[in-house]
Formats: C-alpha cells, sequence, structure tokens
C-alpha cells in the first residue's frame, strides 16, 4: 500500500503536462501560514497510527487472541479519544501552548511505554484486559486533544480554506503510517515503531 501510495504521488508529481510541482503544493498549502499545519497534521496521522498498530501486535503476546486484543485496544482508545476530544472544547485560550503541551507530553509518555512501562505493567499479574484499559484509556485521551485543537488554531489563524486539505494529509499519513509500522516490526521490532510514533508526536511539538 506505501509502495503504490508512493508511486502514484511521484507520477504525480514527475507529470509535466498535467500539473507542476509548484502547483501542487500550492493546493496542498494556498497560503504560507499554512505550511506547518501540512506536517503537524502528516506527523499526527502516521504517529497516531503507528502507536496503535505497535501496541495491538504487542498486545496479542498478553492476550493471546487476536479478535480479542483487536477489540480491547480499539475500545480503550476510541473512547479515551472521544473524552479527550469532547474535553478539548474546554480550551478557550492559547491554543498553541495546550497544543505543543499535549503532544509533547504523549510524546514522552509513548516512548516511555515503548521503553518499559508497557513490559512492566502486564508483569504485575493483573488481568491483561483489565491492564490494557487502564494504560490506553488514560493515553487516548490525551491523544483525543491535538487534532481538535489544532483544527481550532486554524480557524483562529483565518486558514478555514485549508482545512479539509489537511484532513486528507491526515488520512494518507495514516495509511502510510499503518505500512510503516508494520514494517519497523517486522524488521526490527514493535517497540521501536511505538517509540518513532512518539517521536512523531515530539516532532507536532516542535513544529
Amino acid at each position: 500500500m506505501a509502495v503504490v501510495t508512493a508511486g502514484l504521488i511521484w507520477l504525480l508529481l514527475s507529470s509535466k503536462k498535467r500539473i507542476s510541482r509548484s502547483s501542487v503544493l500550492k493546493s496542498l498549502v494556498p497560503t504560507p501560514q499554512a505550511k506547518p499545519f501540512l506536517f503537524i497534521f502528516f506527523f499526527l496521522g502516521m504517529g497516531f497510527m503507528l502507536v496503535e498498530i505497535a501496541f495491538f501486535q504487542k498486545l496479542m503476546l498478553f492476550i493471546g487472541q487476536p479478535v480479542l486484543a483487536l477489540t480491547v485496544l480499539l475500545f480503550s482508545l476510541l473512547v479515551g479519544v472521544g473524552t479527550g476530544s469532547l474535553l478539548s472544547a474546554r480550551v478557550h485560550r492559547s491554543l498553541k501552548r495546550v497544543i505543543t503541551i499535549f503532544t509533547a507530553i504523549i510524546g514522552v509518555v509513548v516512548i516511555q511505554f515503548g521503553l518499559f512501562l508497557w513490559k512492566w505493567f502486564f508483569t504485575l499479574g493483573f488481568d491483561p484486559t483489565l491492564t490494557t484499559v487502564i494504560l490506553l484509556m488514560p493515553l487516548g485521551v490525551l491523544l483525543g486533544f491535538p487534532f481538535p485543537l489544532t483544527i481550532r488554531l486554524m480557524k483562529e489563524m483565518w486558514l478555514q480554506s485549508s482545512i479539509h486539505r489537511m484532513w486528507g494529509v491526515n488520512g494518507i499519513a495514516s495509511v502510510l503510517g499503518s505500512a510503516l509500522a508494520m514494517i519497523i516490526g517486522i524488521q526490527v521490532g514493535f517497540t521501536y515503531a511505538v517509540l518513532a510514533g512518539g517521536l512523531l508526536y515530539g516532532g507536532v511539538a516542535a513544529a
């Protein structure tokens, strides 16, 4: 999927008859102020999928049943992300600062999970399903803040005309992130996929 997507993008950019590279970039970011958001939404999409896919693969080691592992993972993350998105509506000031703080915290927490917290919690002897919910639901709450807050930040900066493009960029990044998580996991291990997701959220904080 990643190879096909990359091939289509290359053909699109290299075709001089249809469209030039500069016009492609202008279609994505018609105003200079929108350029940072291009990277932010790309990192958010890819980082989220890296974390989700890697955690699913690591979770199967403790739960054993893929269907049950996927169900628990999606329940924990989606309930958490939905709650975080709902709570983000209460943030009315300093959106840049709040986005920076939350993405930095997410990056640190995810990296700590990848390094030792994940394995440590599951060695405590509690039910793995309950442990998963306790671990991932609070993380999901954190993950639910950056996306809606960044959309609102774009509205504050009068960049509404570029929001739909950022949805598209985020969707493409999610597809690529899923493929990249599997590639990293197969080549060097899913712990490194978790770490890569944490670094991408740190990249959002920097951006």
